[in-house]
């Protein structure tokens, strides 16, 4: 099993705070049967610039491979981010490395403080559709209204894959879960 959606690497965002809380992190997730897991961490355009970003990611990293080399049975890392939605995120430059590393998903988280309108769906299609990338909407479930999910679908027809946490499904009844299930998603839970 591979998580694609964690905040564990040290001190790059509202995720783990130390390099111990990291170890201890993935040492959950390795007793829950995860193999593998993405570090995507929080990138925010408005904060820094994908350079400070990179910097910070790989000097974290480094500090949580170097404590884990010695330790047994952890899974396999591997590097992505996060990336918060901000107007002009599908003329991002190398968008390839900010994607999870060894694939093309592009994780993106759209914004929770604002209703999703047509420029919002429009810049997510044309993200979709120029091919660098694979868009991955990260945990869609706090974000969807399932009695009017016309804009995930439209998303969906343009390539879009849809990430769900699964605390989602702890709470909701078997009727959505049919219901999103018919409609192929989620393509990662």
């Amino acid at each position: 099993m591979i998580d694609v959606h964690t905040h564990i690497l040290p001190g790059m965002d509202d995720g783990s705070k130390s390099v111990t809380e990291s170890i201890e992190m993935l040492k959950e997730l390795k007793r829950q049967g995860v193999n593998e897991v993405v570090l995507s961490s929080h990138y925010y355009a408005e904060k820094e610039t994908p350079e400070s970003f990179f910097a910070r990611r790989e000097k974290a990293y480094s500090e949580l491979k170097a404590a884990i080399e010695n330790e047994e049975d952890m899974p396999k890392l591997r590097l992505g981010a996060e990336i918060c939605y901000y107007v002009g995120v599908s003329i991002l430059e190398n968008k390839r490395k900010f994607c999870i590393e060894g694939t093309s998903l592009f994780l993106l988280e759209l914004p929770l403080w604002r209703k999703l309108d047509r420029g919002i769906i429009e810049e997510v299609k044309r993200l979709s559709m120029k091919q660098e990338v694979i868009v991955l909407l990260a945990h869609v479930d706090r974000y969807i209204d399932f009695n009017s999910a016309s804009i995930f679908e439209e998303l969906a027809e343009a390539g879009v894959l849809i990430q769900l946490n699964t605390g989602f499904i702890e709470k909701h009844n078997k009727r959505i879960i049919k219901k999103i299930n018919k409609k192929g998603w989620p393509h990662f839970l």
